[in-house]
């Protein structure tokens, strides 16, 4: 079995990754699939994987991924690599830390005109963002916490992608208090790696495909297809459920600055 170098510059890691992998950490290998696994550890989640994984606060990417451990397999990180039970070892040593590029300032008209395909819970969950997240949440908008099936249910990366949106238009209370209720619900309803994620989210970070969505609209492009294909790559249905939720609390943003003073905010449309 190959074992890669311990000291490489060909390693990025997110700061929810470098966490869970500090000096020290011990844990196991709690999924596996073809060309990357997660693992978890006293301080918390990371997936590693080659760089067809993608950029984002949980993932790791080693440029010479050769052979993956098994699923449950231990681990331990030191300084330099993370260590299997198996033998294997990846190395973290030098490692760069990846930050997703500050989104554009929002503006009027900078919404592109794509079809919004949103659950009807959303809805109230828009109204809900349109107050502020203040109050009491919806019980309609409380359905989508878990919502769905796979690794990271539809209605977790729906709420994730609101919250990063928020979080890059400035609406940094609003994000706190969504991801406060979020997290709070998403404790006993969904999965751990779904809830790591949406933690990842409430602090405004998530795939890097999503980032580079948001600071194309916000920048004024009109032409998203290359963001759109790389959205549509990240697992089963998982980027594109964020990118709606994204687009849900942009809409909402771009509703309430840009409408008549005294007008009621507008609720996304129905599919």
């Amino acid at each position: 079995m190959a074992r890669p170098a311990p000291r490489s510059s060909r390693v990025e890691w997110g700061f929810a990754a470098r966490r869970a992998l500090a000096p020290g950490r011990r844990g196991k290998v709690i999924a596996r699939f073809e060309r990357s696994f997660y693992v978890a550890t006293g301080g918390g989640l990371a997936c590693i994987g080659g760089p067809g994984l993608g950029r984002g606060p949980l993932n790791v990417l080693v440029h010479e991924l050769h052979a993956l451990p098994g699923l449950n397999e231990r681990l331990s990180c030191t300084r330099n690599e993370v260590r299997f039970s198996s033998g294997l070892t990846f190395p973290i040593q030098g490692a760069v830390l990846w930050r997703p590029v500050p989104a554009p300032a929002f503006r009027r008209g900078a919404l592109p005109r794509i079809e919004r395909i949103f659950p009807h819970q959303s809805i109230a969950l828009a109204t809900w963002i349109a107050h502020g997240a203040r109050g009491n949440a919806p019980e309609e908008a409380a359905t989508l916490v878990g919502m769905g099936s796979g690794l990271t249910p539809a209605g977790d990366d729906l709420i994730g992608g609101a919250l990063i949106a928020l979080r890059a238009v400035g609406r940094k209370a609003t994000a706190e208090r969504l991801g406060k209720w979020a997290l709070r619900l998403a404790r006993t309803r969904t999965n751990r790696i779904s809830f790591a994620h949406l933690s990842c989210a409430a602090s405004g970070q998530g795939h890097e495909a999503l980032h580079h969505a948001l600071s194309a609209i916000l920048s004024g492009r009109r032409n998203l297809r290359k963001e759109l294909q790389a959205l549509k790559r990240i697992g089963h249905t998982s980027g594109m459920d964020a990118f709606s939720g994204a687009l849900l609390a942009l809409d909402v943003t771009d509703r309430l600055h840009f409408t008549r003073p005294g007008a009621p905010p507008a609720s996304p449309a129905r599919p």
